[in-house]
């Protein structure tokens, strides 16, 4: 398939290909594909969607602080005030 010149021009071939790669859990090879279609693609926002994905590769729920969205979603001050100090610490 990659011999097909018509096809190393198109960027969702590695687009796809980084899909699966990521979902066997190869990530190294998969952010690669994402990358490589993130150069091909056409427009800056497929390009952006693209280099997310690249960055994203690997990293699971464990790696990454989730957010309590209780606070959020009632929109209170105090509410967003505490999820902010608690996740959010200051580092000035």
């Amino acid at each position: 398939m990659n011999s097909d010149s018509r096809l190393s021009t198109y960027h969702l071939l590695p687009s796809v290909r980084g899909d699966l790669l990521e979902k066997l859990g190869r990530f190294e090879e998969a952010r690669t594909e994402f990358t490589r279609a993130a150069a091909l693609a056409q427009n800056a926002r497929e390009r952006a969607l693209l280099l997310g994905r690249a960055a994203s590769c690997g990293v699971t729920a464990t790696s990454v602080t989730i957010k309590p969205a209780a606070a959020v979603i009632h929109g209170s001050a105090a509410g967003i005030a505490a999820v902010t100090a608690r996740y959010l610490p200051y580092q000035g």
